[in-house]
């Protein structure tokens, strides 16, 4: 059940396992900017200047148009990259490598496919009844649909009971019916243990129904144009029912409004291009 990353974390991980589960960490990023060098040697820059600070045991979501730097910025917090400038914090710790207490659920399953379901028998048997998949132990990834294979993934992310849970567009390519189903048990494993988490996602109405503050990136290279605290109550109830009450609705609004203008000059700078091509053919 572990995915790659978790198996580079695992030396990270030891150093605590003797004193219990580490606590929920704050996660700070200050004046973080982010350069790649492109196939043709020019340099490109994915983030700008991101300033941002999610407090210990709150869920962040992170929206933002195509390309904007949200990946780019989960890499950096979980240590798999360095920022061109500026600083990541984890527990007030820098971040220099792959930080201790750290899950990462990536948009595809990770899984590996020679292992089954089942891999740390205890305590994975716990996990894999706590996602519902009580009786599928032995099966493969490809024994698996999509859906399962996104619970194996989450109880791979929780079972280390991480301090720090990272999460790039998770659900993104799963039905309606399932990623509202997957929602609902993430917040209900959420919680329960309680890690800082940063959850990219395209869906606003899934921001705002599992996030405690919403932060909208500007189009590339990102910037953090608004931070939105998302004061519906806890525990919430179910995804597909809280969408419709006033402040939901409100919260969408407002943010959906700041979004847009992003996405829209997001398309401005691709429209030209694909209208040339277009003229071409």
């Amino acid at each position: 059940m572990a995915s790659t990353f978790a198996k580079r974390s695992r030396a990270a991980r030891g150093a605590r396992e003797h004193r219990g589960a580490t606590q929920a960490a704050q996660i700070e990023l200050s004046g973080v900017t982010k350069r790649f060098v492109t196939p043709s040697g020019s340099m490109f820059t994915a983030l700008r200047d991101v300033d941002l600070a999610i407090g210990a045991g709150k869920f962040c979501a992170v929206v933002g148009p195509t390309g904007c730097g949200k990946s780019t910025t989960l890499t950096m917090v979980a240590g798999l990259d360095r920022p061109s400038a500026g600083t990541v914090r984890v527990g007030g710790q820098v971040v220099n490598g792959i930080a201790e207490g750290t899950s990462f659920m990536f948009q595809a399953d990770a899984l590996m496919p020679w292992k089954t379901v089942l891999e740390a028998q205890s305590q994975a048997r716990a996990w894999v009844r706590r996602v519902g998949l009580a009786g599928f132990e032995d099966h493969h990834p490809h024994q698996l649909s999509g859906g399962m294979r996104k619970r194996v993934s989450l109880a791979a992310a929780l079972i280390n009971e991480p301090s720090i849970l990272l999460m790039d567009e998770p659900f993104g390519a799963l039905d309606v019916q399932t990623k509202a189903i997957m929602s609902n048990e993430l917040l209900g494993l959420w919680e329960q243990t309680k890690p800082s988490v940063i959850f990219v996602t395209h869906d606003l109405e899934e921001a705002i129904a599992l996030a405690d503050q919403v932060v909208v990136l500007t189009v590339g290279p990102g910037t953090v144009k608004a931070v939105y605290d998302i004061d519906l109550p806890r525990p919430r109830g179910a995804v597909q029912e809280i969408r419709f009450q006033p402040r939901f609705l409100e919260l969408h609004h407002q943010i959906w409004e700041s979004l847009r203008e992003e996405v829209e000059r997001a398309y401005s700078r691709t429209a030209p291009a694909v209208s040339a091509e277009g003229g071409q053919s």
